[in-house]
């Protein structure tokens, strides 16, 4: 029992036991029978024993006064069973041995599992904001020792924070990896993988397409090499998850010999290598808007990361101070000569292709720029074979149907895709000019 802030060891004898009783009920004339003195004072319930000393204490709630008694240990009862005609209905009030107690008093642990293991937060939120009725928690602190049901039923993983802790100071410092496919649809040179190179510092990036996954070794190791003489520095750091590609035996001993450290993510946690894997995500996203504003065929997947790749490393990133290229290379890149990726080229036919009667122009489309050459990257709409010239009018479309004549030469090239760009998806093995007859030109 509570009384005066502390809690009093009593024993009640002569209890009833009935079944389907909600709570415990304490009847006042058999404490008064048993020398006990009960005193009401508006909505507070005093018990006096026979020394006049307070042993009991309680509150008017629901229309019914709530004593603060808990049971402290279990103790053997003889239990009574009554007659059948004790239920009837008919019988005097004084006769009935039940009511329903509108209010459960039990501690915060018991709560919490009639709550189907609702947070103790909640529980004492609950209580004390009287978002519910007939509910009384005892101790409202709560227990220091974890819940193994909670955890086994709602453990969930610890928050990965999306901002890096650190970022390399110089340039091919740290590297982050990714392979991404298998794609659903080939390329026209029958890729379905590739593999992505994103730099910490500038976020310059490179790409590589693969047949297999087991061509990453080889991407690898040309992608370093290449770096390493453009920018005459070291790569120092490899980030990449725990693929098996990474973790060949020739790529380790490649890294070892080169003194590169290998950074390996936690294993089922892509949100460690997520710088690469925002990268990929993002490639694809702009790739598939590029090839629907163009109306071409999937198939072509592997010219629109070619022109994406080229375009994010040119545009400007939140997590760099201006663009991915300028940070790399330290030049600003001319964006004027950009076109719509899939728009309309002319291609200017050489005159040594035709006669005085054939057409001078081929209809073609635009898919980006050659990797080998001063040369824009094209398809001949009928033949759907590449082409590479640079000598071009393009129709853009749009509300003014834009028409311009782009000429590229050696020395605004260089302007546009500067040396330094890392190599990203060769052309493909039919990309070489197509040999022009002057039949295939006549109209």
């Amino acid at each position: 029992m509570f009384a005066n802030g502390r809690w009093i060891n009593s024993v009640l004898q002569d209890i009833l036991y009935v079944l389907d009783l909600y709570g415990n009920l304490l009847s006042i004339s058999h404490l008064v029978q048993c020398g006990t003195e009960v005193c009401f004072l508006g909505e507070a319930c005093q018990v006096y024993d026979q020394h006049k000393s307070l042993i009991l204490e309680g509150g008017l709630r629901n229309n019914l006064y709530v004593m603060n008694m808990q049971v402290t240990d279990y103790i053997t009862a003889n239990v009574a069973q009554l007659s059948p005609h004790l239920m009837d209905a008919n019988l005097p009030l004084e006769h009935a041995l039940t009511t329903h107690l509108t209010t459960l008093s039990a501690p915060i642990e018991l709560w919490h599992c009639r709550l189907g293991h609702l947070n103790f937060n909640a529980i004492i939120h609950m209580v004390n904001k009287g978002l519910v009725t007939g509910m009384t928690v005892l101790n409202r602190q709560a227990p220091s020792s974890l819940c193994e049901l909670c955890l086994e039923g709602k453990q969930t993983r610890e928050v990965i924070h999306k901002i890096a802790m650190m970022h390399a100071e110089h340039v091919l410092g740290h590297v982050h990896t990714n392979v991404c496919g298998p794609l659903p649809i080939h390329s026209h040179c029958g890729y379905r993988y590739f593999v992505t190179f994103i730099n910490d510092s500038s976020h310059f990036a490179s790409i590589y397409p693969l047949r297999e996954k087991l061509e990453v070794g080889k991407s690898l190791k040309a992608f370093i090499a290449q770096a390493e003489l453009e920018t005459r520095l070291k790569v120092k750091t490899l980030c990449s998850n725990r693929g098996g590609e990474y973790m060949a035996g020739h790529i380790n001993d490649y890294l070892v010999k080169h003194r590169i450290k290998h950074k390996v993510m936690t294993p089922d946690t892509p949100q460690h290598n997520g710088v690469a894997e925002h990268l990929n995500r993002m490639l694809l996203d702009k790739a598939r808007a590029m090839l629907a504003d163009a109306n071409l065929p999937k198939s072509y997947w592997l010219e629109a990361l070619n022109y994406a790749i080229f375009l994010y490393n040119l545009s400007p990133s939140c997590s760099v101070s201006t663009t991915p290229s300028e940070l790399y290379t330290g030049t600003k890149l001319d964006v004027s000569q950009l076109c719509v990726f899939g728009c309309t080229a002319h291609m200017h036919v050489p005159e040594k292709s035709c006669n005085k009667l054939s057409a001078h122009s081929l209809s073609c489309i635009f898919l980006g720029f050659s990797q080998q050459q001063t040369a824009f990257h094209l398809m001949h709409r009928l033949s759907h074979r590449f082409i590479e010239s640079c000598d071009i009018v393009f129709d853009e479309g749009g509300p003014h149907n834009t028409q311009e004549r782009i000429v590229l030469e050696p020395n605004t090239t260089n302007d546009l895709i500067p040396s330094l760009t890392p190599t990203s998806f060769p052309a493909p093995p039919s990309s070489a000019s197509i040999p022009i007859s002057t039949s295939s030109l006549s109209s």
